[in-house]
Formats: structure tokens, sequence, C-alpha cells
């Protein structure tokens, strides 16, 4: 079963629906019962934003991101290890 499908049924927070066009689509849209908790969701992320982002200028903003996205692209890159210090079995490339 579609992860889609066990949110649907286990929590009732979204509803899927095949697109008209294009039958190989699947539509996801929010339940009413989902929507106040996604609202609450951007309203707790914003403020999180806010706070972690105190005292630093919009001008850093694509410093900011730059320095992440090599974190990304330097954690990707690196070796598995595991909390012994020992290398891990590598990675399956996806």
């Amino acid at each position: 079963m579609p992860s889609e499908q066990k949110l649907e049924r286990a929590f009732d927070c979204i509803v899927t629906d095949t697109d008209p066009k294009d039958r190989r689509l699947r539509r996801v849209d929010l339940t009413p019962r989902a929507r106040p908790v996604a609202q609450e969701l951007r309203t707790i992320a914003r403020d999180m934003r806010e706070e972690t982002l105190a005292g630093i200028g919009s001008d850093r903003h694509e410093q900011r991101i730059d320095l992440l996205l090599r974190i990304k692209a330097n954690m990707l890159v690196a070796e598995p290890v595991t909390p012994s210090g020992k290398r891990a079995p590598a990675r399956k490339s996806r």
C-alpha cells in the first residue's frame, strides 16, 4: 500500500485522487481536518526560523544557503562511520 494511502486511512489528513487529465498522476490534498494542523506547523516553522536566524542579516542569506549546500555535499560523499569509529558498509547508490 503506498504511503499516501496509509496516511489517508490512518490519520484522515490527506485525500488522493487521480488527475482527470492525466490518469498516471495522483493529486494529493489536505483534508479539512488537517488544514488547521498544517497551518500550525507552518507557524511553528516560521517562528523557529525567526528564532534561529535572529541577528543574522538578510544580506547573509545566500552565504548561509551556500554553506548549508556545501555541508550537505560533504556529508553525501563522506564515508559512513559506526558509533565505534569503524567504517560502516558502503551505502548503495540510489
